[in-house]
């Protein structure tokens, strides 16, 4: 802004001087003033405390010494100056300062008057100083504003004098849209949405916390009443509390992706399946931790298990609720045996908004083989040298008998054995094995020996 300067020649008497001293005396001194445009102005919000300032230079532009003083004409409490003497050239510039405090909203004036001591001359500053009402600073949808409250913001509207306040105006909203508001603050926090700016009617929506909890405020899905502007007031929950802090206004959010994902049987939920590894159950439950970014959100996970080379398309099990944070968990059942699956895993949001999927790394995930029954084929019966058929009803040569069979399971991965029990004719059989092979895999032909047989017995 351009300075204004205003000047003023002090005047010299010369009723007794001799011609010699006026001729040799120095420039008289003259005192001037430097300070803004034609009138000194400033400004304050409504129920601040922040002292504002200005300066107004005094100089000599003169010759010799110039001392100083200066004065508020009509004494106005709300104006300060400081220094209010001094010596041209010398003392520090005179500071003028505006306080807010406990004025109204409207225009106050005054005047500064800088004079000679000397009383030679003087010289009028003219002051105006307006407190306004609360500024709005506007705010979009899906949008923030970092910023600070500070003594130079103006009052609360719905706390008492001495609480300051950020006023956030939305302009667009719309009728039946809903909006969340959250607070991150240096301090404890106090948030307020409303429909209008009137202090003396109580909000729409406050809130001092999130959900119960903390002191960073927040209010979740405040559904909006009719089309139009709309009001966040950022305040503190304790008097005169400033600090920096964020204000965000969020349409709901989708669902973070699921985290330590986690496959298990279903007998009991917590024994782990192995990637690729084998379920005997037609179902297996599958687990994940579910966050949200909506910290009021209850969440379920959701889940498509299909077989392996088989494209995702549509969800297959849903699972109950939990919240936000926790761990949950989905069955799926129905699965075809034989066979072998992948799977991917999403949250989705009490509203049914769903989040992304997540997609289990191994494939296929498990295999299910619901505990078939073990088969054998080729049996047959040897002589002790284990390659001599001993044809049915026929003779041993010996004690000694040996038995074979290829042993078959399509449950893959098992180890099999062949168990036989020989009893003499005549005895019938207990179920309890006379001797049992060396483990073997699906496929492959055991061996049992079974020696010191009864002479004479069949």
């Amino acid at each position: 802004m351009a300075r204004g300067l205003l000047v003023v020649v002090l005047a010299v008497s010369a009723a007794t001087c001799r011609i010699g001293d006026l001729i040799g005396n120095s420039k008289p001194a003259v005192l001037a003033v430097q300070y803004s445009d034609n009138i000194l102005k400033d400004s304050s919000a409504f129920g601040s405390t922040a002292i504002r300032s200005d300066t107004v230079g005094v100089s000599n532009i003169g010759g010799g010494e110039l001392k100083w003083r200066a004065s508020v004409k009509n004494s106005s409490p709300w104006l300060t100056l400081d220094p209010d003497t001094g010596t041209a050239g010398q003392t520090p510039t005179l500071k003028v300062s505006f306080d807010p405090s406990g004025l109204d909203i409207g225009r106050y004036a005054d005047t500064v008057i800088v004079e000679a001591v000397s009383g030679t001359g003087s010289l009028s500053v003219p002051l105006e100083y307006f407190i306004h009402p609360c500024l709005t600073t506007p705010i979009g949808l899906d949008d923030s504003v970092t910023t600070s409250l500070t003594t130079a913001d103006c009052a609360a509207l719905h706390k008492p004098r001495g609480w300051f306040t950020r006023l956030f105006q939305i302009n667009n909203g719309t009728v039946n849209d809903s909006l969340t508001i959250d607070v991150t603050a240096a301090y404890d926090a106090f948030v307020a949405f409303d429909t209008s700016l009137n202090a003396a009617a109580a909000p729409f929506k406050q809130s001092d916390n999130c959900l119960g909890v903390g002191s960073d405020p927040c209010l979740y899905y405040q559904k909006l009443p009719r089309n139009g502007i709309y009001y966040v007031e950022v305040t503190s929950a304790d008097s005169a509390d400033t600090g920096a802090f964020t204000v965000r206004v969020l349409h709901p959010r989708k669902p973070d992706l699921p985290d330590s994902l986690d496959q298990r049987l279903a007998t009991d939920s917590t024994t782990p399946v192995v990637p690729g590894g084998v379920v005997s159950q037609q179902s297996v439950v599958l687990t994940a931790v579910l966050s949200d970014p909506d910290l009021g959100d209850s969440l379920q996970l959701q889940a498509e298990v299909v077989p392996t080379g088989t494209g995702f398309s549509v969800p297959t099990a849903l699972g109950a609720k939990v919240r936000n944070g926790s761990r949950a968990y989905v069955v799926q059942s129905a699965l075809n045996d034989n066979t072998g699956y992948h799977w991917r895993l999403r949250a989705v949001d009490q509203t049914g908004r769903p989040g992304d999927w997540q997609v289990f790394p191994s494939d296929p995930a498990f295999n299910v083989q619901s505990g078939h029954d073990p088969t054998f084929a080729n049996a047959n019966q040897y002589q002790s040298n284990g390659t001599t058929v001993i044809p049915v009803g026929d003779t041993a040569n010996g004690t000694t008998v040996v038995f074979k069979a290829q042993l078959n399971d399509v449950d893959a991965g098992n180890q099999l054995s062949l168990q036989i029990e020989a009893e003499p004719v005549g005895t019938a059989f207990d179920s309890n094995a006379t001797a049992a092979s060396a483990p073997v895999a699906a496929g492959a032909t055991a061996t049992v020996t079974i020696s010191a047989l009864t002479i004479g017995g069949n």
